[in-house]
């Protein structure tokens, strides 16, 4: 049986323990899906974290989770 990758969803993932958990999964070969409110902050972590773990995806969109 083929093992599918895992995928995870963070919320408030630019910054804080949000932040901490996106490094963590992706460090342990997650793929990463995320959402927070600052739009550039998200377009440095898509950067960041594609650049680091190229065979991993990364997904984030701009919404207040509130």
């Amino acid at each position: 049986m083929e093992m599918l990758p895992k995928t995870v969803l963070v919320t408030g993932c630019t910054k804080g323990i949000g932040r901490a958990l996106v490094d963590i999964f992706a460090s342990h070969g997650y793929h990463v899906a995320g959402c927070a409110r600052n739009k550039e902050d998200l377009t440095n972590l898509f950067v960041e974290l594609s650049t680091r773990y190229p065979k991993q995806r990364f997904f984030f969109e701009s919404c207040d989770a509130a």
